[in-house]
């Protein structure tokens, strides 16, 4: 099984937290290794374990407004993706 997540897609917020707790993902309060997901307010971040960089996937309702790459570390985005896997 694997997810996904298209730019302007619309999704069920609390689906894709229940798929990516079913793929072995551990809910954390901050993503900084692969494996974690971190969900606050219209943000959800995902660590997918084949990326090098986290994903930050931003809602507007149950619409992906944005996604970004971010650094795990200063939390910073990296630049702009529409989808990933």
């Amino acid at each position: 099984m694997y997810i996904i997540i298209n730019k302007n897609q619309i999704i069920n917020r609390e689906s894709l937290i229940e798929s990516l707790t079913n793929l072995g993902y551990t809910r954390e309060s901050l993503v900084t290794a692969t494996g974690e997901f971190a969900v606050r307010g219209f943000l959800i971040d995902i660590f997918p374990v084949h990326s090098e960089h986290p994903i930050r996937v931003e809602f507007f309702g149950n619409e992906v407004d944005s996604l970004r790459t971010f650094d795990e570390t200063s939390q910073l985005s990296i630049g702009e993706i529409n989808n990933i896997t």
